[in-house]
């Protein structure tokens, strides 16, 4: 019974994998198809789920609350959905203790226009393969790929990781100023190289303090 049950392991195993390989493909060949009758799920903005782009992550953030929310207004405030939790909180008039929600910004001011500042400054964000992004005002850095970071896009790069979380000093990576160039398309990672550090050495802060509040 036993060896049966090895067998039909192996057998499964060997299924799967080429199942897994022969969605891939056929994913490429899917996204390829329909960028050619002009049908982008992401928008204007570069990538698809899993990717490390903006279109990998970017959405619409919708709130309703009548007589407390105006109808139709539009606000730039970078938002994650790590934020309900410290906003909900603040709106039961609880408090957030410093050990909770470590990554999570109260937006009720932004929700009921009290401010034009920035609550959130950090936004960290990962693609599927496990290439690494942090979003710091106006400028986003991405490291240890030049391509999607994902593993369905046409054209995606290999991710050059020595290990989890052991790519300091990133040898390739991407820089955008996301208000000039929101989708994308001319990074500025050779030409910034101060910048580049910079953000780098946040994002490596926020991962080892496990905390970006």
């Amino acid at each position: 019974m036993q060896a049966e049950l090895e067998r039909a392991d192996g057998v499964l195993h060997e299924i799967v994998v080429d199942a897994a390989a022969g969605m891939a493909e056929a994913f490429q060949e899917l996204f390829l198809a329909l960028e050619e009758v002009v049908h982008r799920p992401a928008g204007p903005y570069r990538g698809y789920k899993t990717d490390i782009w903006d279109g990998g992550f970017r959405v619409p953030f919708l709130v309703r609350w009548p007589d407390k929310i105006e109808a139709g207004r539009v606000s730039d405030q970078l938002i994650c959905l790590t934020d309900i939790f410290a906003t909900l909180t603040e709106l039961m008039g609880e408090e957030l203790h410093e050990w909770a929600g470590e990554d999570s910004v109260n937006q009720l001011p932004a929700f009921l226009n009290e401010t034009e500042e920035n609550l959130r400054t950090t936004m960290i964000t990962q693609s599927n393969l496990g290439a690494m992004a942090i979003r710091h005002g106006d400028w986003k850095l991405i490291v240890d790929t030049v391509g999607s970071g994902g593993p369905r896009t046409p054209g995606a790069q290999p991710i050059v990781m020595a290990g989890p979380f052991q790519f300091f000093p990133s040898k390739v990576g991407q820089l955008y100023p996301i208000k000039r160039d929101p989708y994308e398309e001319h990074s500025l990672w050779n030409h910034e190289p101060e910048k580049v550090e910079a953000l780098r050495l946040l994002l490596k802060e926020q991962i080892w303090t496990g905390r970006s509040r």
